[in-house]
C-alpha cells in the first residue's frame, strides 16, 4: 500500500506476495479488500506490466476512479501492483539432439531449465549438469504434471517420438504455459492440430501460444541451428510479449 486518505484497513507500507496460482504471502488488511487485490494482482501478472490501483472503503459513496470495496472504514487507498521477473523456465521435452544444445543455449542466457525424457541415457545429470530439474517418465503426460507447469514457463517439445510429443502438446495446452514449440513437419502438425480438436482443444485456445513448426525462420539445418532459431524465438516471445503468430493446419 502506497497512498491512504482516512481510514483503511492497514497503513502504508503494508505488502503482500501474489504468486501466479493465487497463494499469497503477507496481508494487505484481509477480507473483501484483499480478495480484490489478489484478482487485480492475477491480472496485473498476466499483463506483465506493473500498476497502480485505488480502492475506496466509503460504504458504498462512488470514488471516482477508484474500486469500491464495500467496506465501511470512509477512507481510501492506492496498492501499487509490481511484477517481478524471475528467471524464466524453460521445460524442455527430450534429451537428444536437439535438446542438448537448446539446455546449453539456455543456461548462457539465464534461464531455470528443467528436462523431460523416457530415456535414462538422455536425462541424467552428467548430460545435463546445469539442469535445475530432470525428469525421467515413460508418460510425458504425467512428466509435466510433475513439472506443474506456470503460465509464466515456456515449454519446447523437441523429443521426436509421436505419441510422447502428442501427450507432452495435450498437457501443456491445458497448463496455460505462455509458449509451447512444437518440433516437426508441417504435415506432423497439421495432423496434431486435427487430435488436438479430437481431445476438444480448439487450436484459437491456443492463439498466441503455439509456435509451430518452432523457431524462427533462420535456415537452420544442425541440432546446434535448430537450437539457436528455438531460443531466439523464446526471447522474442519474453521481450515482445504480443507475438501472435498462430499454427495453421496446412
Amino acid at each position: 500500500m502506497v497512498r491512504k486518505d482516512g481510514s483503511t484497513p492497514r497503513d502504508v507500507g503494508a505488502k503482500m506476495a501474489v504468486f501466479e496460482d493465487g497463494r499469497t504471502y503477507g496481508t494487505v488488511g484481509g477480507g473483501r479488500f484483499e480478495r480484490l487485490v489478489v484478482g487485480k494482482a492475477m491480472e496485473t501478472l498476466k499483463a506483465g506490466r506493473p500498476t497502480n490501483v485505488d480502492f475506496s472503503f466509503g460504504d458504498g459513496k462512488e470514488v471516482p476512479e477508484s474500486i469500491d470495496t464495500g467496506l465501511i472504514c470512509g477512507g481510501t487507498a492506492t496498492v501499487f501492483v509490481d511484477v517481478l521477473d524471475p528467471s524464466p523456465r524453460l521445460v524442455i521435452i527430450g534429451g537428444g539432439h536437439i535438446g542438448f544444445p537448446l539446455a546449453r543455449l539456455a543456461e548462457t542466457l539465464g534461464f531455470k531449465i528443467c528436462v523431460v525424457d523416457d530415456s535414462e541415457d538422455m536425462v541424467n545429470r552428467e548430460r545435463f549438469p546445469m539442469a535445475d530439474e530432470l525428469i525421467l517418465d515413460k508418460r510425458f503426460d504425467h512428466a509435466l504434471e510433475r513439472a506443474r507447469l506456470a503460465a509464466s514457463d515456456l515449454v519446447a517439445i523437441v523429443h521426436g517420438d509421436v505419441d510422447h510429443d502428442f501427450q507432452a502438446l495435450v498437457t501443456a495446452s491445458k497448463s496455460g504455459a505462455r509458449y509451447i514449440g512444437l518440433l516437426g513437419s508441417r504435415r506432423k502438425i497439421s495432423e496434431f492440430i486435427k487430435r488436438l480438436k479430437r481431445e476438444g482443444i480448439e487450436p484459437e485456445r491456443l492463439r498466441g501460444r503455439l509456435f509451430a513448426p518452432i523457431g524462427l525462420d533462420i535456415g537452420a539445418e544442425t541440432p546446434g541451428e535448430i537450437a539457436l532459431s528455438i531460443m531466439a524465438e523464446v526471447v522474442q516471445n519474453l521481450r515482445r510479449g504480443k507475438h501472435t503468430r498462430k499454427t495453421r493446419p496446412h
